[in-house]
């Protein structure tokens, strides 16, 4: 076996994919509800993995993230950010807040989250906070 030293970045960019995998699997490995019928009758279940991207200050970026038991965990590598909060649905309407925190390190600001989820397709919304408004 070899091991070959990685510079800041690169470092950097593997310990976070190697949280991101390690929680992607705890929450794979924690089972989930096998529910069927109408979701018009209750709360809309946002569970799941999510890829997409938000737009923000005129910029589009990726975003990666998993939604479980309430809780958000993201990752945006071009932006240089992780995301983590809360967030809960009545009806088909999502709303928390998400602490966003630097990939290089550091706490950047809690933003609040606002969306429309259709479950198991698409989550449409926005973000507020000091700096401005971003979509996704």
């Amino acid at each position: 076996m070899k091991f070959t030293c990685l510079d800041d970045e690169k470092a950097r960019f593997s310990v976070l994919r190697l949280i991101l995998i390690s929680s992607i699997l705890f929450i794979a490995s924690c089972g989930g509800s096998s529910g069927g019928g109408d979701d018009s009758e209750g709360d809309v279940n946002a569970d799941g993995f999510w890829n997409g991207s938000f737009k923000q200050n005129g910029i589009t970026y990726n975003l990666s993230s998993v939604i479980y038991d309430n809780k958000f965990t993201g990752i945006s590598t071009e932006a240089g950010t992780l995301y983590s909060g809360k967030v809960g649905v009545d009806g088909n309407k999502m709303k928390g807040t998400v602490d966003v925190l630097l990939i290089g390190g550091g706490f950047d600001r809690t933003t609040s989250v606002s969306a429309t989820v259709i479950a198991k397709k698409t989550i449409e919304g926005s973000t507020s906070d000091a700096s401005g408004k971003s979509t996704y």
